[in-house]
C-alpha cells in the first residue's frame, strides 16, 4: 500500500520508481508520532492537522527534514537487512517545500544523449546521399575517418576535401563527449570504491564500539556481582555482628571507631582470658583490652549526660539481681576553681567561683554507684530528672528515690514538681511507680548546725527560742568537748559536716542536761529543750546513715554487739525506728525559724521523713524481708569522690575541660565503688589511671588582647569592618594607594583598607557598651540571647546581627580580662 505525504502530497508509488539504484537516495515516509507530547504537537502543527485521529495512516516524507535529523540504520545493515535511512528520536519536520521535483540531472543527460544520437544519424544520412552521386574523372584521395558511436559501434567515414564547419565541430564534440564519459565512468568507479571503504570503516568502528561496550558491560556485571555479594554477606552477618565488626572482617586494616554498644559486647565476656580467646583464637572482631581501658577512663571528660557511664551500667546490670538493680539518684556539688567560660550550648557563663554538679546513681541494697551526669552551675529541672530515669530504665535500673542537697535549690525544684509533705513522690516516666524525694541526711545535719549557731529557731510547744547563746554558755562552762570553732560556719570549709556531727551529738546533749541541772531556771529550761532536740536530731541522723551489717560503720562501732535501733538498717526494728521518725516529723513541724531564709529546712525534713517510711513499704512489696541501709540514700559516696577530687584539683584555676580531667583522675585512682572501676576489675583490666590529654580551650583568633577601657572603641571599628557591606552607614572604607613602578597599587599591608566608624555608629556602640559592661551572668541561662533581645526591643531600628556581634565579642573580651585578672 502506497504512502502519501500529508505536507506535499508525494506518493511512495511515484518516488520509488523515480529513485536510483542506491536505496539511501530514496524518499522515505515516516509516521506521525503516536505518543502525546511536545514532539507530536510540533508534527501536527507542521502538517496543519487539528486533531490526532488516525495517526497510524498519516505520514511525512523525508524531504521535509533537515539533514541532521536523518541517519543510516546501521543496526539493520549489520543484521543483514536493507540499507535505509531513519529519523533520530528528536526529529521534527522543518522544511516546507512544493511537491517533489523530478530528477532533473538524469533527465537532462538522457535528453542530451538523444539529441546527439539524432545529430549523428542525420550526418550519416547526408554523407550517404553525397557518395551516391556522379564521380568526376580526377581521382581524389579521400582519407577515411573512424567514428565511435555511443552504442560502441564504429563506422568509417571518408573525409572529403572540403568539409563544412558543422561537421568539423561535431567530430570534436564527439571526442570530447567520449572523453567525458570515460572520465565519468572512472569517477563513478572511484565513488563506488570510496563507498565500499567507508562502509568497511564504519563496520570496523562499530565493531570496536561494540567491543568496548561489551568490555564495559562485563566490568559492570562483575562490579554488580561483587556488590550483590557484599550486600548479601552484610545481610547475613547483620543478624550476628554490628556494622563495625563487619567492616573489620572485610578490611582488617580499617580504623574502626568502636561504639558504646560494641564496648558493651566486649565487657560482657567478663574475664580477660575469655575475651582474649574469643578475640585472638576465634578471630572475632572486638576492641582490644587497651581500647576498652582508655574508653572507660574517658567516661568523665565531658559535661552533660555521660553516655559511656550508661553503657557501663548496662554491662553491670546484666549480672545484677532485680534487688541490686533498685537504685536512687543523688545530686551533689562541690567548689570548682574554673576560669570564666562561656557555654554556648546553654548560653550560660560558668563562674570562676561556681560549683561542679554531679548526679550519681546509687544502689539501694548494694554498694555500687556511678556518676551519670556532670555540669557546672547546674540548674536542675524536671525534664533532666525524667531523662535520667528513662535512660536508666532502658538498662534495667529502677530509680525508686531521688536525693538532693538540703538547700533552697532543692526546694525550688520540688516546687516545680509540686512536692509537699503530703505528696512526697513523683511518677516514674517508664514504670509509673512512685519515686520518693529526700534530702541528704549529712547536708541536713549541717544545715541544722548552721541554724543553731545562727539566728536559731523557736519550739512552739515549749515557747522556747534556741540560739547560739545556749551553745556559747556550754562552751564557757567547759563541760563539753566543743569549742569556739564549732560556732564558725564557712561554706568553703570541707570539715563542716564533721563539726556538725560533733556539736549535734549525744555527748553534747548530755552536757546540756548537766547544764540544765546547775543553771538558773530560765537557762535550765532552754538547756533542757536544746538537749532534747540534739538527742532527737542525732537519733534521726544515725537512723538515716545506717550501713549494711557487713560494713564497718563510722565511729568504730561493732555490729556484733547489741546496738540501739538507730544503728540498725531501717526496717530491722520498724516500730521503734518509726517512733524516732514520728518524733522528728512532729518536732520539726512545730519549729519556727527566726530567719525566713532557713524555712526550707522544715519542708526538706518533713518530706524526707514521709518518703523514707513509704519507700520501705513499697520495696517490701517486692522483697518482703528487706531493710534499707539508709546511708545509700545520702550523698556520702559523692562526698568521698569530691574529697579525692580536691586532692588532685588543689584549688588551681583551671579550664572547664581540665577540671573534668582532674575529676576523672580522682575517680580512677581512688574510688573503688565506682561502677567504671568495678567493671575494669570484673574484666581483669587495669584500673590505674592512664593519662588523658586535656582538650585545648577554644580560642577567638579574630580578637586581639583588648582592655576594658578600649573595648568600645575597638569593637566599633571591628563591627563596622565586618558588617560594612550590609550596613553602609557603619563607617567609611579608605584605601591607601602607593605608586610603584609607574603604577598605582593598594598598599599590600592593608589590602582591605582602613575603616573609620561613622558618628552615628559610634554613638550606638556607646549605648551598647552601657548595656553590656554591667552584665550579670552567674547561673543565668540564655545570657546572650536575653541581652540581645532586650537591646533589640529598645532599639528596633538597629540591626539584630549588629547587636549580636557586639554583645558576643564584648562578652569574650570581658571573660578574657576577668581570667587574666584572677590569674594575676
Amino acid at each position: 500500500m502506497s504512502r502519501v505525504c500529508e505536507v506535499c502530497g508525494n506518493s511512495s508509488a511515484d518516488t520509488d520508481q523515480e529513485a536510483g539504484d542506491d536505496p539511501l537516495e530514496r524518499v522515505t515516509y515516516h509516521q506521525i508520532p503516536l505518543t502525546e507530547g511536545q514532539r507530536q504537537m510540533a508534527w501536527l502543527k507542521f502538517c496543519k492537522l487539528s486533531n490526532a485521529r488516525n495517526l497510524n495512516k498519516k505520514f511525512v516524507c523525508s524531504l521535509h527534514f533537515e539533514r541532521k535529523y536523518i541517519q543510516r540504520d546501521l543496526r539493520s545493515e549489520l543484521l543483514g537487512g536493507v540499507r535505509r535511512n531513519v529519523l533520530t528520536r528528536d526529529a521534527v519536520p522543518t522544511i516546507r517545500s512544493a511537491k517533489r521535483q523530478k530528477r532533473k540531472v538524469a533527465l537532462e543527460a538522457e535528453e542530451e544523449r538523444k539529441r546527439r544520437k539524432e545529430e549523428i544519424e542525420r550526418i550519416l544520412s547526408e554523407g550517404g546521399s553525397d557518395s551516391g552521386g556522379k564521380v568526376e574523372e580526377e581521382e581524389v584521395v579521400r582519407p577515411k575517418v573512424k567514428v565511435r558511436l555511443s552504442n560502441n559501434r564504429t563506422i568509417t567515414i571518408e573525409r572529403r576535401p572540403e568539409m563544412s564547419p558543422v561537421r568539423k565541430d561535431v567530430g570534436e564534440e564527439d571526442r570530447v563527449q567520449a572523453l567525458r564519459e570515460a572520465n565519468e565512468a572512472l569517477q563513478a568507479k572511484v565513488a563506488q570504491l570510496e563507498q565500499v571503504i567507508e562502509k568497511k570503516n564504519e563496520k570496523i568502528t562499530l565493531a570496536k564500539t561494540e567491543m568496548v561496550n561489551i568490555t564495559t558491560a562485563l566490568q559492570d556485571l562483575k562490579n554488580l556481582e561483587e556488590k550483590n555479594l557484599t550486600i548479601k554477606v552484610n545481610e547475613v552477618l547483620k543478624e550476628y555482628l554490628t556494622e563495625n565488626q563487619i567492616r573489620r572482617l572485610i578490611d582488617k586494616n580499617a580504623a574502626v571507631p568502636w561504639t558504646n554498644e560494641e564496648m558493651f559486647n566486649g565487657f560482657v565476656l567478663c574475664t580477660l582470658q575469655s575475651f582474649d580467646f574469643v578475640r585472638t583464637q576465634l578471630k572475632f572482631p572486638l576492641p582490644t583490652d587497651s581500647d576498652m581501658e582508655l574508653w572507660v577512663h574517658g567516661t568523665y571528660v565531658k559535661a552533660g549526660l555521660l553516655d559511656r557511664a550508661i553503657t557501663v551500667l548496662k554491662v553491670l546490670a546484666r549480672s545484677m539481681s532485680p534487688r541490686d538493680r533498685e537504685c536512687a539518684l543523688l545530686i551533689g556539688r562541690t567548689k570548682a576553681n574554673t576560669k570564666f567560660t562561656y557555654d554556648s550550648v546553654r548560653d550560660q557563663v560558668i563562674d570562676n567561683d561556681g560549683f561542679l554538679y554531679c548526679i550519681a546513681v546509687q544502689g539501694i541494697f548494694s554498694s555500687w554507684h556511678q556518676i551519670v551526669y556532670l555540669d557546672f552551675d547546674l540548674i536542675a529541672s524536671p525534664d533532666l530528672l525524667t531523662t535520667l530515669m528513662t535512660e536508666l530504665a532502658a538498662v534495667q535500673l529502677n530509680v525508686v528515690a531521688i536525693g538532693g542537697i538540703c538547700d533552697q535549690e532543692t526546694i525550688d525544684l520540688w516546687s516545680e514538681l509540686e512536692i509537699t509533705p503530703e505528696r512526697h513522690f513523683l511518677e516514674h516516666p517508664v514504670t509509673k511507680e512512685p519515686v520518693f524525694m529526700l534530702v541528704c541526711a549529712v547536708s541536713t545535719l549541717t544545715a541544722l548546725w548552721r541554724v543553731l549557731i545562727g539566728e536559731g529557731f523557736t519550739v512552739q510547744d515549749e515557747s522556747t527560742t534556741v540560739t547560739r547563746r545556749q551553745i556559747e554558755a556550754l562552751i564557757e562552762s567547759k563541760n563539753a568537748d566543743i569549742g569556739k570553732r564549732h560556732l564558725l560556719y564557712d561554706e568553703s570549709n570541707k570539715s563542716n559536716s564533721r563539726l556538725a556531727e560533733e556539736l549535734i551529738s549525744h555527748k553534747t546533749a548530755n552536757a546540756f542536761h548537766l547544764l540544765s541541772e546547775i543553771g538558773d531556771e530560765e537557762g535550765a529550761e532552754s538547756a533542757a529543750v536544746l538537749a532534747t532536740l540534739l538527742e532527737l536530731f542525732r537519733d534521726w541522723y544515725d537512723l538515716m546513715t545506717t550501713t549494711p551489717l557487713s560494713a564497718t560503720p563510722s565511729g568504730g562501732h561493732d555490729y556484733s554487739s547489741p546496738e540501739a535501733v538507730t544503728r540498725l538498717k531501717y526496717g530491722t526494728s520498724l516500730e521503734d525506728q518509726n517512733v524516732v521518725l514520728d518524733g522528728m516529723y512532729d518536732t520539726v513541724a512545730s519549729l519556727s525559724f527566726v530567719n525566713e531564709d532557713d524555712q526550707f529546712l522544715q519542708q526538706a525534713i518533713l518530706v524526707s521523713v514521709a518518703s523514707i517510711r513509704v519507700l520501705l513499704l513499697e520495696l517490701r512489696k517486692k522483697y518482703p524481708s528487706e531493710s534499707i541501709p539508709t546511708i545509700t540514700l545520702t550523698g556520702l559516696s559523692l562526698t568521698d569522690t569530691f574529697t579525692e577530687f580536691h586532692k588532685v584539683h588543689q584549688h588551681r584555676l583551671s579550664s572547664v575541660n581540665a577540671v573534668l580531667c582532674q575529676l576523672s583522675h580522682a575517680i580512677a585512682d581512688h574510688i573503688p565503688t565506682a561502677a567504671t572501676n568495678k567493671l575494669l576489675l570484673a574484666s581483669s583490666l587495669t584500673t590505674g589511671w592512664r593519662p588523658i590529654a586535656e582538650p585545648e580551650e577554644p580560642k577567638c583568633d579574630d580578637l586581639p588582647e583588648v582592655s576594658e577601657e578600649n573595648a568600645c572603641t575597638f569593637l566599633a571599628q571591628f563591627v563596622a569592618k565586618a558588617l560594612h557591606s550590609k550596613y553602609s552607614y557603619l563607617g567609611d572604607q579608605t584605601f591607601v594607594i602607593e605608586r610603584h613602578a609607574n603604577r598605582y597599587v593598594v598598599m599590600p599591608d592593608m589590602p582591605t583598607g582602613l575603616f573609620e566608624p561613622s558618628r552615628l555608629w559610634t554613638e550606638q556602640a556607646k549605648k551598647l557598651e552601657a548595656y553590656v559592661s554591667d552584665i550579670s551572668f552567674y547561673k543565668n541561662e540564655g545570657v546572650m540571647q536575653n541581652v540581645v533581645s532586650s537591646i533589640a526591643k529598645r532599639h528596633p531600628k538597629m540591626g539584630v546581627d549588629i547587636i549580636r556581634m557586639y554583645v558576643e565579642k564584648r562578652l569574650v573580651i570581658k571573660l578574657r580580662n576577668l581570667n587574666e585578672a584572677i590569674s594575676g
